[in-house]
């Protein structure tokens, strides 16, 4: 929950303070439902008023601050009110209420553009929403959820298992910049320690995951007892590291090494600890692996798929997303069968199924001459059936595929998007106005 500022503020003569101070109380009850509200009893109008509140915040250590207008107000209220706190500013304005023919009752909008013009001069940056706290919230609600996902990426920390995939360069992660932009630490997890981990794994251990997999995967029964015990010591060994590391997600470089030292393909790892609360993404992509925390956080716990466009009907407006089994086994088709299979003839296993229909975001988090951005679209998600091997979605786009293919290529964004179970397209170009990263939406 955040520890929320909040103020209205009125003018000194003029307009309906009365009406003003309702809706104060009525905005006050709304932000607390995501948090704690420190605010004045009253509308602030002096600055002696508004010294009072920014003592008032710095003690009790706010992390947002909703600066409302109550009725026009005067320019000098921000100097006082701001003093010494660097917190992110929402401005709330009030809708006019109806005319009548009598005076005007709040000039609130106009209040909010003089504020805002004076924070943009003072290099100040700053947000706005223009809402009834009576009447439909939306737009507040999304402000004040991206401010919570925000502050969560600020306490985040993502594990880097060895690093991103031999020659996929593009993905390569700038830890300093990551931290200081958008905010996940990275914490880097040796692949030995993987490995050294998964030789060591408790027989007890390894059996009472023989078993979760046995119920969770249809042909886990059918498999050879080594198979499924480099599974299980795996899965152990990067949840261990994990829990050590106090990371909430991990990024893996899959390939080579598990396969050439380990004989055993990190995929069927990836899907059922991202299905298990700890969102895994492949080939040491970290940003890839962010956006999909991100868009759990939005979709409410729903678990993300790190894909590959692999292919793109124009005809259809449809595109295959794929990735050679990482997409957690829950998100299966129903009455399909989740299965564990060859990992393309290289001796592990890797998870195959296709996955549900349903209404889907698709996402990337990108970076690129040093700047952040995110790519950000829509689509429904296809019933299929098992079209090829791996895991594998046919999403019908809202947006005109070819353009997103466009953009995708001439844009030179990193070739992994993240699809999840929900529309999230707005609450996630909120954030980018949150973080101050460029949306691209489609």
């Amino acid at each position: 929950m955040l520890n929320i500022g909040y103020v209205s503020l009125r003018a000194r003569f003029g307009f309906n303070p009365e009406e003003a101070e309702r809706l104060f109380k009525a905005g006050r009850t709304v932000l607390a439902l995501f948090g704690t509200v420190v605010c004045p009893d009253a509308l602030v109008m002096t600055n002696e008023e508004a010294k009072a509140a920014n003592e008032q915040w710095k003690k009790q250590g706010i992390e947002l601050l909703v600066l409302q207008v109550g009725t026009f107000p005067s320019g000098e209220l921000l100097a006082p009110l701001l003093k010494d706190l660097s917190v992110p500013v929402l401005l709330w304005a009030l809708p006019e209420p109806a005319f009548d023919g009598g005076n005007l009752q709040l000039n609130s909008l106009c209040g909010v553009h003089l504020l805002a013009s004076l924070l943009k001069r003072q290099h100040r940056s700053y947000h706005y929403v223009h809402v009834h706290p009576e009447k439909d919230v939306t737009e507040l609600v999304r402000y004040l959820r991206a401010f919570t996902v925000a502050r969560k990426l600020r306490q985040m920390r993502v594990g880097l298992i060895g690093s991103h995939t031999p020659g996929f360069d593009a993905m390569a992660v700038d830890a300093r910049s990551l931290k200081e932009k958008i905010g996940p630490e990275v914490v880097y997890i040796g692949l030995d320690e993987v490995f050294s981990g998964a030789g060591k794994v408790a027989a007890s251990r390894r059996e009472e995951l023989k078993e979760q997999i046995r119920g969770q995967f249809d042909n886990a029964g059918e498999l050879p007892p080594e198979k499924l015990d480099k599974f299980a010591n795996t899965y152990a060994s990067v949840e261990q590291q994990a829990r050590e590391k106090r990371v909430e997600s991990v990024s893996v470089r899959c390939w080579p090494e598990f396969i050439e030292n380990y004989g055993q393909a990190a995929c069927c790892t990836v899907s059922k600890l991202t299905d298990d609360g700890i969102v895994a993404g492949c080939e040491g992509d970290v940003l890839g692996t962010v956006t999909s925390s991100i868009m759990r956080e939005f979709a409410g716990g729903s678990p993300p798929f790190l894909a590959d466009l692999v292919h793109a009907d124009y005809d259809t407006n449809e595109a295959t997303l794929w990735h050679c089994g990482a997409a957690p086994f829950s998100l299966v088709a129903p009455g399909e069968k989740v299965l564990l299979g060859e990992e393309f003839g290289i001796g592990g296993l890797n998870v195959e199924f296709p996955l549900k229909s349903g209404e889907v975001t698709i996402a990337r988090l990108g970076y690129l001459d040093g700047k952040y951005r995110m790519l950000v679209t829509t689509g429904e998600a296809l019933k299929i059936g098992p079209i090829v091997r791996g895991t594998v979605a046919q999403v019908k786009c809202d947006a005109d595929l070819k353009r997103l293919v466009d953009e995708l290529i001439y844009g030179g964004w990193e070739h992994h998007v993240t699809m999840i179970y929900s529309n999230v397209a707005a609450e996630l170009e909120t954030l980018c106005r949150v973080l101050e990263i460029e949306c691209v939406r489609l």
